[in-house]
């Protein structure tokens, strides 16, 4: 799940950790197609880890989104699976590139033609989320057309590339978002105070909280009309 997050978070304390994990996986794959097991196996792919996001020190210094993903693309040349998993929250992206490239998701699948892809997790919130910054400032600037942006890409790849699946992570938001998105938290005490002493890693938990097709009463948004009426199909 997601396992180049082991290169960016795990190579420089421990050198070879994505190796190991690629290698760990693959090996689970050949293993298992050897013994006639009729199981399918996926390696998923953390679509903004790719691009470069979020940003941090030394990290595809001045280079555009597609520039880093050329650099880090050697990440996928070694991965032996039945399926590519792409998993892509793109809040993390936004508060750098403004807008959704209509081919975030795309130009990821393109670059590996040899495997199938499935999308084993997407998400965005369907408002925008501040930060605490002396001010409130805009941190992730999104809507709910964006959210429907997103939803439309992921269905257009599925379509093209015939996956058999594809996953929105969270139908309904865990909270709020008129309380989680402000920069000042209103609610419900605890969380909140989870957040505090979360301190900045907040800002990375936040959207994930709200990025709901529905409401956390229910309401649905235009991402959500969609995809009830997939479901009518």
């Amino acid at each position: 799940h997601r396992i180049n997050l082991f290169e960016e978070n795990c190579g420089e304390v421990k050198p070879g950790a994505y190796e190991s994990m690629v290698g760990f996986a693959s090996r689970a794959h050949r293993e298992l197609k050897e013994s006639g097991v009729a199981a399918l196996t996926i390696v998923s792919v953390d679509v903004e880890d790719l691009y470069g996001y979020p940003r941090t020190d030394g990290r595809c210094p001045s280079m555009s989104p597609k520039e880093c993903f050329e650099d880090r693309r050697p990440l996928l040349g070694t991965i032996e699976a039945d399926r590519l998993g792409l998993v892509s929250f793109p809040a993390t992206a936004l508060s750098a590139i403004k807008t959704l490239p209509d081919d975030w998701l795309s130009y990821v699948a393109d670059a590996v033609p040899g495997m199938q892809v499935v999308i084993t997790g997407i998400g965005l919130p369907a408002r925008p989320l501040e930060v605490k910054s002396g001010v409130c400032v805009p941190f992730v600037e999104s809507d709910e057309g964006l959210q429907r942006k997103l939803l439309d890409q992921g269905l257009a790849l599925a379509d093209t590339k015939k996956a058999e699946f594809m996953v929105w992570t969270a139908a309904r938001d865990y909270f709020d978002s008129d309380s989680i998105g402000p920069c000042v938290c209103s609610g419900p005490k605890a969380l909140c105070d989870h957040l505090d002493q979360l301190g900045g890693a907040a800002d990375a938990l936040r959207p994930r909280l709200i990025q709901g097709l529905f409401g956390v009463n229910g309401a649905s948004r235009l991402a959500g009309e969609l995809w009830l009426g997939l479901l009518e199909e």
